[in-house]
């Protein structure tokens, strides 16, 4: 049972639902409590929680003097409250930047960038992040500026990690002054919300060989289309002197805020093609998360040699890999975030829709989580058509009787991997 998803199952998931709750009968009963929260800062807060129990204790006014330390502390922060318009932050502007992607337990990094263009600086700014999912939490304090000068800006940076893949999108950043005291803040300026994606960590494989498949329809290894100059977008990578402008990627540039450029190399002669096959009914959630960090090893793999990942099939969907404006790992990436379970699908359907892929293929990896009769099935429909076959195994160390048992491949072309092997960030040996 995942108790953090569990502390959530009230609060919505997507930034849309949660302003549906703000603008509900309840979110909006609940305003004026949500306003004097955002206008009280860390220290203020503190204060009013202990100030419930010194009220407490001075309920009998006949015979003690604490309610005189409670009136004073009421006064103060009341004070702070009503002084707040005087803190404004006209003339401030916030900018929220988040990664395109980071991966599941990697701290993610957010730039928060203020600007300043009013005519004087602007001393002891708080910022506060938004409310974060279920899956994620902040790594550090909340980030703070000494000082905006005049004209100029400031960059801090706030970091969360997250557990789950999958995109997110949070609420808005928000930034502050301090009042004098220290017990609250004046009017907030606000972020634009922003988006990112939560991909699977890519499991690190000790050594993987993609071999061409001998034979075939037509007796010989497919080869990989090429047109034009025989080149591929492999990567985007910062801009170094000499770079042609032509490669520059606007998007990137606009995105981080340096120029970045785009790098080509020769188009491999191996086309491979990635098969994810998912049985929900017999592997764990923890099998299928392996078998996706497993993929990304696979293709990433393939990156760095020779091999050129052609499409990725994920359950019932198809995945075309192209020059989208990315690199092939990165669109993989961005595929297997966003990928669900599904149940058991019309299998000779499936391969008919998919014959055109299979006939240009050297050879397909297959990451199943299935029994032993799916990947059977599986292997014989790959086979029947002459490919090479590489089939991966991926066994989350529970047997039906709940022993450790490790099962045996079903023939030479599987290869076994424990969900713990994949997990433990160390080199997976095949």
């Amino acid at each position: 049972m995942n108790l953090a998803r569990l502390n959530h199952i009230l609060i919505p998931s997507t930034r849309d639902g949660r302003e549906r709750i703000r603008r509900s009968l309840v979110g909006r009963a609940a305003a004026p409590f949500w306003w004097l929260y955002a206008a009280l800062s860390d220290e203020g807060r503190t204060l009013s929680v202990l100030m419930l129990f010194i009220g407490t204790a001075g309920l009998s006014v006949d015979t003690t003097l604490i309610y005189v330390l409670w009136s004073a502390l009421v006064g103060l922060v009341i004070a702070g409250i009503c002084v707040r318009p005087a803190f404004h932050m006209r003339g401030i502007s916030l900018d929220a930047r988040a990664p395109h992607r980071v991966a599941v337990g990697e701290a993610a990094t957010f730039e928060l960038v203020l600007t300043n263009s009013s005519r004087a600086p602007i001393h002891d700014v708080r910022i506060a992040g938004p409310f974060l999912p279920w899956d994620g939490h902040w790594v550090a304090r909340s980030p703070s500026v000494a000082v905006i000068p005049q004209g100029g800006s400031a960059r801090v940076e706030a970091r969360a990690r997250f557990v789950a893949r999958g995109e997110h999108q949070l609420d808005i950043f928000s930034a502050a002054r301090l009042v004098p005291g220290g017990l609250a803040v004046g009017p907030s300026i606000r972020s634009h919300p922003v988006r990112f994606l939560v991909v699977p960590t890519i499991a690190k494989l000790a050594r993987f060989d993609f071999v061409p498949r001998v034979g075939g329809a037509s007796g010989a290894p497919q080869r990989a289309v090429r047109t034009g100059e025989s080149l591929e977008l492999f990567a985007v990578r910062p801009y170094r002197r000499g770079d042609p402008i032509r490669d520059l990627h606007p998007k990137t540039w606009a995105r981080r805020g340096e120029p970045h450029v785009r790098e080509y190399r020769d188009a491999p002669s191996l086309q491979v093609g990635v098969i994810v096959d998912d049985d929900p009914r017999t592997a764990s959630e923890d099998a299928y998360e392996a078998a996706l960090s497993l993929a990304a090893g696979v293709v990433a793999q393939a990156c760095r040699g020779d091999a050129r990942i052609d499409g990725v099939v994920l359950g019932t969907r198809f995945h075309s890999l192209g020059p989208r404006g990315g690199g092939v790992l990165e669109q993989v990436l961005d595929a297997l975030a966003t990928a669900e379970r599904n149940a058991a699908t019309d299998r000779v359907r499936f391969w008919r829709e998919r014959e055109p892929w299979l006939r240009r293929l050297s050879m397909v990896v297959v990451i199943s989580t299935g029994s032993d009769l799916r990947r059977r099935e599986l292997l014989f429909e790959l086979t029947r058509r002459q490919h090479s076959v590489r089939l991966l195994r991926v066994f989350d160390g529970r047997s039906w009787f709940g022993a450790d048992a490790h099962p045996r491949a079903i023939g030479p072309e599987e290869s076994v991997v424990t969900v713990r092997a994949v997990k433990s960030r160390r080199a997976v040996v095949l």
